[in-house]
């Protein structure tokens, strides 16, 4: 690319950033430059290019400085079991909100249904509410009695009589 072009391509590229549209920039760049219009489209076309070139860039610096950010936040709030059961309460009975970070904005929002089930979930399992049951099966003459008795309900081997 020779210089002169790289220079109308910044100049497009100043207005494009600027807001202006490209009726609004062709009267400008033919006075400036004195180039037809085949020329400015080219020119336009590379200059949009450019500054999505750009655009993807910025955003794909500002994700990972937000990514950053989070993993740091993160590692600087891993708590004790007591803060963490805490916070889980919190969130089962509604009483947070919650920063979330949308195209780079933190937006604030109440906590959503399933986050809600969710954290109860957690709190249900944290505290052994699924642990798994043992059972006994007795079958007796083949499939004519079946009985399932938990473990819990069961008596010691040295309660039973010999």
């Amino acid at each position: 690319m020779k210089p002169n072009e790289s220079i109308q391509i910044e100049f497009i590229k100043d207005l494009l950033r600027k807001g202006l549209d490209r009726k609004d920039i062709l009267p400008k760049f033919t006075e400036i430059y004195h180039k037809s219009e085949k020329t400015f489209n080219t020119r336009l076309a590379i200059a949009k290019i450019a500054i999505s070139d750009e655009n993807k860039r910025n955003e794909d610096i500002r994700q990972e400085l937000t990514e950053q950010s989070i993993r740091e936040a993160v590692n600087e709030a891993i708590v004790s079991d007591e803060v963490l059961e805490g916070i889980l309460c919190k969130i089962a009975c509604g009483n947070m909100e919650v920063e979330e970070i949308i195209k780079g904005v933190p937006v604030l929002r109440s906590i959503s249904p399933s986050e809600i089930t969710g954290a109860v979930a957690q709190l249900f399992k944290k505290r052994g509410s699924y642990s798994a049951t043992k059972t006994e099966v007795a079958i007796t003459e083949g499939l004519k009695s079946i009985t399932i008795t938990p473990a819990s309900q069961r008596k010691n081997d040295s309660d039973t009589p010999s």
